[in-house]
């Protein structure tokens, strides 16, 4: 069911319940992408999870994104194969890991507010994930 203000209620369209053993926001993999109109997704990842995102405010955050400001170009999204990560010609991507937080939390995020939300609700940063690595 969604929320009143028409969006998914997070988990809404979840199969499996998220949980240690089965959850890596930083490694989610999308499997599919629609365009809906506007800058609107639907995006449904490797287990099945799928939710919608309105990009509108990604076109704000810096230069990089102003090719998304066109509908036409915006709509040419599809998947990386390799990575299961959305792609736009000329090699603009998006981290599925962000992009699964803004489909759970029913909104488009900035990097520290999406790095705090996934931390809130898994207990892992992008900051840990990194220190992990090294």
């Amino acid at each position: 069911m969604g929320r009143s203000d028409g969006w998914p209620r997070a988990g809404a369209n979840r199969t499996t319940p998220l949980n240690e053993e089965n959850m890596n926001y930083y490694e989610q993999r999308v499997t599919k992408v629609e365009p809906l109109g506007g800058y609107r997704l639907r995006v449904t990842f490797a287990d099945r999870f799928t939710g919608e995102v309105d990009l509108a405010p990604l076109l704000n955050c810096g230069p990089i994104f102003q090719p998304l400001g066109d509908p036409d170009f915006f709509a040419r999204v599809s998947v990386e194969k390799d990575f299961g990560s959305l792609i736009w010609p000329g090699d603009l991507d998006l981290s599925s890991g962000s992009l699964r937080a803004w489909c759970e939390a029913g909104r488009f995020m900035d990097y520290e507010e999406t790095d705090a939300w996934v931390e809130q609700h898994t207990g892992e940063s992008s900051v840990n994930k990194r220190l992990q690595t090294k």
